[in-house]
């Protein structure tokens, strides 16, 4: 899924968060990846083939910052995973507990804003996108603490005051829900699915949420 280029640019600190589930690994595979390529880009992805978990950030000058779990995916598991940047740091949650953290303080304003995707690679297009599923995916305008992430991961976010962008599915829906703040930009979507085992591909836009 491709969202609209340069949404987030301004943002000095942000929380991207969702839920993951990787049905088989594939290498390198992607829950984001926002940006312009490989020297600058935030990306939280299953790290080259092994089960680790890498939340991903490049500076301005091209220098990679990153927090590297080990061991912590297995296929065909839901994870909800929260990636917190700014001017206190990187944390990375997984279900609602902080699992690392690096002190670069930067967030997307440090980065190109080129192309914003959910399960596809920024650096190789060769590589396959996501081979599962996500959903409620959020970009807030805020660093999340580790309580409010894990008060709202289970409920239907409609407006908080925060929010950029909401990417949702449901069961019963034939198309999805976004809110962004650029309402004229509509993302298209492909080869991804939703908690509910609903493919999304090439899915209409069916209204704002809010």
């Amino acid at each position: 899924m491709r969202l609209p280029s340069d949404i987030f640019d301004e943002l000095t600190e942000a929380t991207v968060e969702g839920w993951v589930r990787w049905e088989k690994f594939s290498f390198m595979a992607r829950f984001f990846d926002f940006g312009g390529g490989y020297d600058s880009l935030m990306a939280v992805f299953r790290f080259a083939d092994t089960n680790h978990l890498r939340f991903g950030l490049f500076d301005e000058n091209g220098s990679f910052h990153e927090i590297t779990v080990e061991g912590i995916l297995s296929e065909g598991t839901w994870y909800h995973i929260a990636a917190v940047s700014g001017t206190g740091g990187m944390k990375l949650y997984v279900n609602g507990v902080l699992v690392g953290e690096n002190s670069y303080d930067g967030s997307f304003s440090r980065i190109s804003g080129a192309n914003n995707l959910l399960g596809k690679d920024n650096v190789d297009e060769s590589r396959p996108t996501l081979n599962g599923q996500l959903d409620e995916v959020r970009v807030l305008s805020v660093a999340r603490t580790e309580k409010q992430i894990r008060d709202t991961m289970f409920t239907v976010v409609r407006d908080d005051g925060y929010p950029l962008a909401i990417f949702r599915y449901t069961q019963s829906s034939t198309c999805v829900s976004w809110k962004t703040a650029h309402p004229h930009a509509q993302p298209s979507t492909r080869n991804t699915w939703n908690r509910n085992g609903r493919r999304m591909e090439n899915l209409p836009i069916c209204g704002w949420i809010g």
